[in-house]
């Protein structure tokens, strides 16, 4: 798996999110770590604005493992670096 393919399965999911504007990767806010890329995605208008009123809410970053190429979507809910502990060997379970 490397960046690319990630980005590409992040795009199928994304296209996937029922909304009423385009969404897209905002490509400045990609996060890669020893162990995921993390995808941030908004409304197109939002990312090529950047007005926050053009946002969508409660759009959750996307991590692919880099390992295995699961994509999770992170929930909205919990911060997010507590998400990333979860994902961690002997974080908690993940079956919410």
């Amino acid at each position: 798996m490397d960046q690319v393919n990630a980005r590409a399965l992040v795009e199928a999911t994304i296209a996937e999110i029922p909304a009423a504007e385009p969404l897209a990767i905002d490509d400045a806010r990609t996060v890669v770590t020893d162990d995921w890329w993390v995808f941030r995605y908004d409304t197109l208008a939002a990312i090529e604005s950047g007005d926050v009123s053009d946002s969508l809410v409660g759009a959750a970053p996307i991590v692919v493992d880099r390992r295995t190429g699961d994509v999770l979507l992170a929930p909205s809910w919990k911060p997010f670096d507590e998400f990333l502990a979860e994902l961690q060997p002997g974080g908690p379970n993940l079956a919410w």
